[in-house]
């Protein structure tokens, strides 16, 4: 039942994609890391590493135990409704119609167009440098490799973990995204430790 499902949240997310405006699960996720290493990010290293792994585990936990209940809660209700929960959860977590929209129609309709400043700008929305100097090509090539990264960590990663553990398993796997995302990395704080916000 898992894989039905997680089908049917992939077609789900690309007929709606992401309605705007609307809270987002991967924020709340972002919000309690971000308190998490407010609190964990200070003494030692091994501290560090100690607090790191914590938010980690906990940030996991929470993210798929939420899940978990609330597809339990729909199912008592009935069983369809646990269904409903579960396909609507992975359509949201998914972001294969926000990935296409945001780094590639936006950028190829605008070049196709030959209007390559509106391009620049939207694929720099999505893109880590610089775009103001890029010509047709190196815009093209900017948004397909952001295209083809972005893939793995909003589409084909997220669909197999809804294949195998339904809500759950997709939460957990965005939560693990977002703190890969997020600590780990040096910022002008980190002093190069383990556990820093980037």
């Amino acid at each position: 039942m898992p894989a039905v499902l997680a089908l049917a949240g992939y077609v789900g997310d690309g007929l709606l994609g992401d309605p705007p405006g609307l809270p987002h699960p991967v924020r709340a996720i972002g919000a309690l890391i971000a308190a998490g290493e407010a609190r964990l990010n200070r003494g030692s290293d091994r501290v560090r590493l100690v607090g790191g792994a914590l938010l980690t585990l906990f940030v996991v936990v929470v993210a798929a135990g939420l899940a978990g209940i609330l597809v339990a809660l729909a199912a008592r209700l009935h069983h369809a409704a646990g269904y409903t929960v579960t396909a609507v959860g992975i359509a949201v977590l998914l972001a294969r119609r926000s990935l296409a929209d945001e780094a590639g129609r936006a950028v190829y309709e605008p070049l196709a167009a030959g209007d390559l400043a509106t391009a620049r700008r939207a694929v720099g929305r999505v893109v880590g440098r610089d775009p103001t100097q890029l010509d047709g090509v190196g815009v093209s090539r900017a948004a397909v490799e952001t295209l083809a990264e972005n893939a793995s960590d909003g589409v084909v990663a997220p669909l197999f973990y809804a294949f195998i553990g339904g809500l759950p398993g997709i939460a957990a796997y965005k939560a693990v995204n977002t703190l890969d995302s997020m600590i780990g990395h040096r910022n002008k704080n980190s002093k190069g430790h383990i556990i820093s916000i980037e």
